[in-house]
């Protein structure tokens, strides 16, 4: 997945195209040293590649110059149910080639505490596995916790020697677009659910108000009804 990053340089805003290797990497491809400097801040479980080099985890990397880069694991967003005829004209506007990919989640729930504010996964992807934990803060926004892993038996395995039992799999398609290089747009297609989108706003601004104020602007301009935002987790619906 091809994403851009925001950098700044003396106060003027640019976009570096990168390349999601996956959930918990981010690959800078055009860097080049000495002409194009910058700093990058990593979280705890976020790993940075640059020409190839891994960066160690939750570390400042110092490069002379002014550019920044910081990638954060808060979540803020809303999911919106669509019938057929909406959502296809909604993706239809997005004008992406983009092509579906099917995403597995197997959702757990724990034997000691219940699971109200948030929700254990595991999602199986292109031959990759994820193990995430999502914790709700507030209203639209979602603290992550997630590790990549290779032998989805054995953390099975373990999952169950600890509590945690098999709770259901939502089994979709989704399509992921860049929009105004601020929203990230997933059109999903449930199996046996129906259609939903959910909209992240991903731009590096850190008021979480104005975060989510600028997503109901965007429903405004794409002209969406509040009504259709869903409130219920995918977890909610097995």
């Amino acid at each position: 997945i091809y994403s851009n990053i925001k950098t700044k340089y003396n106060q003027v805003e640019k976009f570096t195209m990168c390349k999601i290797i996956d959930s918990t990497q981010i690959e800078i491809n055009n860097y080049q040293e000495n002409k194009m400097p910058f700093t990058i801040e990593s979280s705890d479980d976020v790993e940075i590649m640059i020409n190839g080099i891994k960066y160690e985890k939750g570390k400042r990397i110092y490069k002379t110059g002014k550019y920044e880069i910081k990638i954060s694991n808060i979540e803020y967003g809303i999911k919106l149910k669509l019938d057929y005829l909406e959502y296809n004209k909604l993706l239809k506007s997005m004008n992406s080639n983009t092509k579906y990919i099917n995403q597995k989640d197997i959702y757990y729930i724990s034997k000691y505490e219940d699971f109200n504010d948030k929700w254990l996964r595991i999602r199986c992807e292109n031959n990759k596995y994820h193990l995430s934990l999502k914790k709700k803060d507030e209203d639209n926004c979602f603290n992550k916790k997630e590790v990549v892993f290779d032998d989805l038996n054995s953390m099975k395995i373990i999952l169950n020697n600890i509590g945690l039992t098999e709770y259901g799999i939502i089994d979709k398609n989704r399509i992921t677009i860049i929009y105004k290089d601020k929203f990230s747009i997933s059109f999903d297609n449930v199996k046996g659910i129906g259609y939903f989108v959910e909209i992240k706003n991903i731009s590096d601004c850190d008021d979480i108000k104005t975060k989510i104020k600028e997503i109901y602007e965007l429903l405004g301009e794409l002209n969406i009804d509040i009504k259709y935002i869903d409130t219920k987790r995918y977890f909610d619906y097995l």
